[in-house]
């Protein structure tokens, strides 16, 4: 494990709202001088895709297409931003689909080190009952300074927040709305993909548009997926839910309070057979992760609040096991940060940097 990084500095809040043509170009200018980080994080993302410009470019066709039809949002989100920073739209969007890309790809050529470890917990395994989601999001380190928390408040919907990335669209990581609802996300390499929403989108729609688990079941099970990655959702009243995303298939599995996990891998025999390992021992780090918070959930039931999140999310177990995850001269990703949501405070917490080293902060899901 490398020495720990400095604490990072207080993660920034960028407050939009109006339409989605809008709230991309609020965002835009309210990041503009971080456009040329933007820029060549998106022009190495491209560059990193082994995939032929003809092919490519078809692929991208495809998913525009599927944006058109199910979520025109994003896609006006996109040109807005790109307004908002002086930017050429079609780099935003290439950048928004390279992990999409890479997993059509893979065979043959490993793709960026990626993780994530979410959890939710609710009613028996909570001290006081009431739920929390909890996401350490692992991500390559030039998106640290690109980190921040994205307050919306939509022409139509309902308000909600999003840990996401500067120039990304949509939720680009994790979120919240104004009904306690909350979502986040893992990347699963999978077989099982094809053009159909990224879950960036997805989560998009479901904060804004839905209040409760059930509701955004309903939904989830209704639209196509892109597939390759995992939700995790949890609601005010307790309710809890995963959903492994495929384009063929997806594995949905919901309770009434208890826990729930995910990392990168499918454990549904729906879609397990679709999953690719990425790297060396990324299996055995997904799993091994996934086997430690389930176990630490078993062991804390009627324990678990936001100071056992915090401490299980800063725990090291070496190189493959961590659950805070530091880079290494093999590894080029980190833990970026660790986001604990609480559904029935519309807060959540946030360590901008490693969850080991940085203190948490506490913003409202609705500016006050």
């Amino acid at each position: 494990m490398s020495e720990p990084a400095a604490a990072s500095a207080a993660i920034r809040v960028v407050d939009v709202a109006g339409s989605h043509r809008e709230i991309g170009r609020q965002h835009g200018q309210a990041v503009q001088s971080l456009a040329p980080m933007i820029r060549a994080a998106a022009e190495r993302h491209q560059a990193e895709v082994p995939l032929p410009a003809e092919a490519r470019r078809a692929r991208l066709a495809d998913l525009r297409a599927a944006l058109e039809r199910h979520s025109p949002a994003t896609l006006e989100q996109i040109a807005g931003m790109a307004e908002g920073m002086d930017l050429d739209p079609d780099l935003l969007f290439a950048a928004a689909t390279a992990s999409y890309l890479h997993d059509l790809a893979r065979a043959g050529h490993p793709g960026p080190e990626e993780g994530c470890t979410t959890w939710a917990a609710s009613g028996t395994v909570t001290q006081d009952g009431t739920p929390l989601l909890v996401k350490n999001r692992d991500y390559r380190l030039d998106h640290l300074p690109l980190q921040i928390v994205l307050r919306v408040r939509p022409e139509r919907g309902i308000p909600w927040c999003a840990v996401t990335s500067a120039g990304a669209p949509g939720v680009y990581s994790s979120g919240m709305n104004a009904a306690g609802l909350a979502i986040a996300d893992t990347h699963v390499p999978s077989r099982d993909l094809g053009p159909g929403l990224p879950r960036y989108s997805l989560m998009l729609h479901v904060l804004e548009e839905h209040e409760t688990v059930d509701s955004a079941l309903a939904y989830l099970a209704s639209v196509p997926m892109q597939g390759t990655g995992n939700l995790v959702l949890a609601d005010a009243h307790g309710t809890l839910a995963t959903v492994e995303c495929g384009y063929h298939t997806r594995a949905i599995v919901r309770r009434a309070g208890a826990a729930v996990v995910a990392t990168n891998h499918f454990v549904s025999p729906a879609l397990a057979d679709a999953y690719i390992e990425a790297w060396p021992d990324a299996a055995d780090h997904s799993r091994r992760r996934y086997a430690a918070v389930q176990t630490a959930l078993a062991e804390a039931a009627g324990q678990v609040d936001p100071a056992f999140a915090r401490a299980l999310m800063a725990r090291h177990d070496g190189p493959v096991g961590s659950i805070c995850v530091h880079r290494t001269p093999e590894r080029a990703s980190e833990t970026i940060s660790c986001t604990i949501f609480r559904p029935a405070d519309r807060v959540l917490e946030i360590a901008h940097g490693l969850p080991c080293t940085s203190a948490y902060q506490t913003i409202p899901v609705v500016a006050e």
